[in-house]
């Protein structure tokens, strides 16, 4: 049962940080149509760090299979 949570605890967190990801390129693109420049480079510059974590982290992602290391 723990095994289910937690999987399905991950599973959650992951889709919300695919959204996430969608919501700051959305962010970013409504800054430069605005016109809003410094709040483009800054939307532009969180975007680009947290899609380069969310690469760095799925890189070291391991799977486990029922106890199986």
């Amino acid at each position: 049962m723990n095994f289910l949570l937690k999987g399905g605890l991950t599973r959650f967190i992951q889709f919300f940080l695919g959204l996430d990801v969608l919501l700051h390129l959305a962010e970013f693109g409504l800054a430069v149509y605005e016109g809003a420049f410094w709040t483009s480079v800054l939307t532009g510059f969180h975007a680009l760090i947290f899609i380069i974590a969310v690469y760095l982290l799925n890189m070291e992602h391991t799977h486990y299979h029922g106890g199986e290391e």
